[in-house]
């Protein structure tokens, strides 16, 4: 009867794993070699799995961006306020920004490989920027009624503000721009975003 769980936790880590793959090399890089080793798995146990390399890249995508939108919803939830939340996101953007094995956003990386080329793949990439701006907006339609923003203030184009922020702040983080103008880039989206602190 609970044979079918240690399946699920396997299936889990390896798409974990898969994701740090695609990570580092993109989609069109991730040899199929390299992804069953790194996996552990045989390439037919692959096949029998997940289906093809691009049904695999697929799965690590919603595997990633939901792994992502549950980070983010535990950084909102565990401030005080929903804006100290949303400029919590900032601090650890700088943070992120500063290691030097940093290697960017798996979604943001992918997005300029794929293109236009692969309208299945663009859309799902897409679809996980589409999640996380929900998931900001949430929190930012508490800030404004809360008080913390202006009622004037559209939550929904907020939230994708912070999307495109977020994701061309990780890109400069790959750039090897120095921090004092990663620091200004975010300094000033941050005002532009969510106001003065």
């Amino acid at each position: 009867m609970h044979r079918g769980r240690p399946k699920a936790f396997e299936r889990s880590e390896a798409l974990s794993k898969a994701i740090e793959v695609f990570w580092e090399k993109g989609f069109g890089g991730a040899a199929m070699s390299e992804l069953t080793t790194r996996m552990g798995i045989g390439r037919q146990s692959l096949y029998d799995t997940f289906g093809d390399k691009r049904r695999l890249f697929l799965e690590a995508v919603d595997h990633y961006g939901r792994e992502r939108v549950a980070l983010l919803e535990e950084v909102l939830a565990a401030a005080p306020t929903p804006l100290t939340g949303l400029r919590d996101l900032f601090g650890q953007l700088r943070e992120m920004a500063q290691e030097k094995s940093f290697c960017g956003c798996m979604v943001g990386n992918a997005l300029p490989e794929l293109g236009s080329a692969d309208a299945e793949l663009q859309q799902a990439l897409a679809g996980q920027l589409e999640v996380m701006a929900a998931a900001l907006e949430g929190c930012l339609e508490a800030a404004i009624a809360g008080g913390e923003l202006p009622a004037d203030r559209d939550p929904r184009a907020l939230a994708r503000g912070l999307v495109a922020t977020t994701h061309g702040i990780l890109l400069l983080g790959q750039s090897g721009l120095d921090q004092e103008f990663i620091d200004d880039a975010l300094r000033v989206a941050e005002e532009r975003l969510l106001g003065r602190p």
